[in-house]
């Protein structure tokens, strides 16, 4: 069955999959819920500590909710605690692994610092070396308050959060989503920038009207993770909602899919959104809280699959330097390479075959007939096509082997090339 995107509305939440796809997602995503549900009850009656730490006297009331609460074997410890007098090495954040090569303790979810926490999250970005803060909501919604200000009110006041010297440097508005502050953060003689990326149109349990806004926030993000690497600041992306769980979860599973993209730069790599989410429930409990938000995951992933395919046709598309310069020709140039460092190159033999999929492939996203939840992007009837597939609630061993087996040939595909 084919899904036609309607190419009008794409971009926006749920509007390039039709009611019946829509529906199994949210099957998927109830089914998910289980799959968790029983997993923890297991781990629960083996009398194991999941939220050992967090229900502490001591660092009960360190949760903004209740229900919210870090878990032991991934939380984040804050080694000088002592120093600061804090009563104990606790804070309600969570490391969070990607899903490429080196990508070990990528992002810290956490929920928005409480008053009586703020040295507590100050000092968890100075020790962990975080260059990027991304808030995924507002102070106050809905005559709630949802997180606690961390930074001072005003560009070039200084405050103090217990040992740590925040200066608000300087802020811009980059639209009418998406505003960017710069601190420095003076601690033990040592003088930090971190940026704070913060995305003000993403409503408590719903979703971004548009995929777009959230692919231009991971790709400044992305920017200013750059930056700070290369200062020397290369710890985890910070990220944060309310509680850190919903918005938050969503953010960091788009970010881990977009990551994968990009990794193995082709469309043929499967992006397995269900393995996501439910590895980030591991590190984290109730990660990606919504059947909208979750939806939301494969909109973005969508949308982001179709910009990658038309940008690759625009690069196979432009002429080769044969075609441009008589003067400048090189064997074997085609109109598909392209020019690298100065250097006319042919693309990988994996990208070529993934892009030539995209000219056999029609403009609509299909189901595959494999799996009830996956959605397959490029001409299945081709032997030559590459595919992305959005696999769902297969069994665990079912995606251990498919996703096993895809990483193989991409690597493969890659020596060869």
């Amino acid at each position: 069955m084919d899904l036609e995107i309607n190419r009008s509305t794409a971009g926006e939440p749920g509007q390039g999959f039709d009611d019946d796809t829509i529906k199994r997602i949210h099957d998927e995503f109830e089914h998910l819920n289980f799959q968790y549900q029983t997993e923890l009850n297991q781990q629960l009656q083996k009398g194991v500590m999941l939220f050992a730490s967090a229900t502490t006297r001591n660092n009960y009331h360190k949760n903004r909710y209740s229900n919210i609460l870090a878990t032991e074997s991934t939380r984040v410890k804050l080694i000088a605690h002592r120093d600061l007098f804090l009563d104990s090495d606790y804070i309600n954040a969570n490391y969070i692994d990607g899903e490429i090569p080196g990508s070990k303790k990528t992002y810290i979810a956490c929920q928005a610092p409480l008053p009586s926490t703020l040295s507590h999250f100050w000092l968890m970005l100075w020790e962990n070396e975080s260059a990027v803060i991304v808030m995924l909501t507002r102070l106050c919604e809905r005559e709630r308050v949802k997180a606690t200000a961390y930074w001072p009110e005003d560009v070039g006041e200084k405050k103090h959060f217990g040992p740590f010297c925040v200066t608000y440097v300087k802020g811009k508005i980059i639209n009418t989503y998406l505003e960017q502050r710069v601190f420095e953060v003076e601690h033990a003689g040592q003088t930090r920038q971190i940026i704070q990326l913060h995305y003000t149109e993403w409503p408590d349990f719903g979703t971004p009207e548009s995929t777009q806004t959230i692919r231009e926030l991971v790709g400044l993000m992305d920017v200013y993770r750059m930056k700070g690497k290369l200062s020397g600041l290369g710890g985890p992306i910070v990220a944060h909602c309310s509680a850190g769980v919903g918005r938050a979860g969503t953010f960091v599973a788009i970010h881990i899919c977009l990551e994968k993209m990009k990794y193995f730069n082709s469309l043929d790599q499967v992006i397995d959104i269900p393995r996501t989410v439910m590895l980030l429930r591991q590190s984290r409990t109730g990660m990606v809280q919504t059947p909208e938000q979750y939806r939301f995951i494969y909109d973005v992933v969508r949308d982001a699959r179709q910009e990658f395919k038309e940008r690759a046709q625009r690069v196979f598309a432009a002429p080769g330097p044969s075609q441009v310069d008589g003067d400048f020709k090189r064997p074997h140039t085609t109109k598909r390479s392209k020019m690298l460092d100065g250097e006319w190159v042919d693309p990988p033999r994996s990208l070529r075959s993934s892009c030539a999929a995209c000219y056999t492939a029609s403009s609509s996203l299909s189901l595959a007939s494999s799996s009830p939840y996956a959605v397959v992007a490029g001409d299945s009837s081709s032997s030559e096509a590459s595919e992305l597939y959005v696999s769902g609630p297969t069994t665990a061993e079912e995606r251990r082997k498919a996703f096993a087996t895809t990483e193989k040939k991409r690597r493969l595909s890659f020596s060869r090339s």
